[in-house]
């Protein structure tokens, strides 16, 4: 099947949001509120941590600052772990209302209740594009070995014997090469994700629909469903320019403690304050651009799901009259 033109598809969304726009509203608030705050708690107590091993110094402090480190490690990965979780019941929750069902905070648990599923299928897509990156960067690496940009390790290499003075100096020629190597390796490594992205796309909503069929099978029936159709899901991608650029406007606004100092501008506060102020600052901003415009995005491309994978018809069956004896 092939993509309706995106009017159709944003007309269709508009049409199966309209009666459950109150209810949605306060369920993404709900969602987004919920991962904003366990965000600034991962944040305020990492920043806490951090102070903790800065005043743990010396041998006497080692063994704190080893538990500390732990547990900042702990914190991270239990985010890595609990995110896709969360993020996928919400795409439960947008399915129930495109469809015309109520949702309630209770949906957020679904990701959680098809844990398996959901773990393998996280699992599988990480291995398949860690894959392509690292191909990425290695093809760009050996790229700019054939170009000049690698003449100071050459030269490092035919003109130095003394095997530590060629350990720095080669050191110092790969630094040199770092952001040739970052914009080649980069975009061979995007042009090979690409196409996997677009292919692997519809993959959630389908496992959300037949979690019992497992991750690779949702994987597969992504990929037929996305057979012709990457181009139009691109252009819908496209046509959410503006929600894209209000996303990047507002992550800009969270990471201001990095951003402004690169652009020569210091701040009269210490660099943790800073830290925590930036990402609080972003806060309101991340609710109200989710309450107001996500739930239009969202319900757009689970509308384009519902185009390639419409529901099953019932069979007809065909029943003779019994012979007469």
């Amino acid at each position: 099947m092939t993509l309706p033109n995106i009017s159709t598809l944003k007309q269709r969304s508009a049409d199966a949001l309209a009666p459950h726009v109150q209810p949605a509203k306060r369920l993404i608030t709900l969602h987004t509120g919920a991962v904003l705050a366990l965000n600034f708690l991962v944040l305020l107590m990492t920043v806490l941590m951090d102070r903790g091993m800065e005043s743990a110094g010396g041998l006497s402090g080692m063994q704190t600052r080893s538990i500390l480190t732990t547990a900042q490690l702990t914190l991270q990965f239990a985010m890595t772990v609990v995110l896709p979780f969360w993020q996928i019941s919400w795409l439960y929750v947008i399915l129930k209302f495109y469809r015309g069902n109520c949702a309630e905070p209770a949906d957020f648990l679904t990701g959680f209740r098809k844990f398996g599923p959901v773990l393998r299928l996280t699992i599988l897509r990480i291995l398949i594009f860690t894959g392509l990156i690292v191909a990425g960067m290695y093809a760009g690496y050996f790229i700019i070995l054939g170009t000049p940009l690698a003449a100071p390790l050459a030269e490092v290499i035919l003109s130095t014997t003394d095997p530590e003075a060629m350990y720095d100096a080669a050191m110092l020629a790969m630094e040199q090469m770092e952001v040739p190597l970052l914009l080649i390796g980069g975009g061979i490594s995007l042009v090979l994700c690409a196409p996997f992205f677009y292919r692997f796309r519809l993959a959630e909503y389908f496992l959300l629909d037949h979690s019992e069929l497992g991750a690779r099978t949702a994987l597969r029936a992504s990929r037929r469903m996305m057979r012709g159709n990457a181009w139009h899901m691109f252009k819908l991608d496209l046509s959410f320019w503006w929600f894209w650029l209000l996303s990047a406007l507002i992550t800009a606004v969270g990471y201001a403690d990095i951003l402004l100092p690169l652009l020569g501008i210091s701040l009269p506060i210490p660099e943790d304050i800073a830290f925590i102020g930036a990402f609080v600052l972003s806060i309101p901003l991340q609710l109200l651009l989710y309450r107001c415009c996500k739930l239009r995005v969202d319900t757009a491309y689970v509308a384009a799901y519902e185009a390639l994978n419409p529901p099953a018809q019932p069979s007809v069956s065909v029943s003779f009259p019994a012979p007469q004896e």
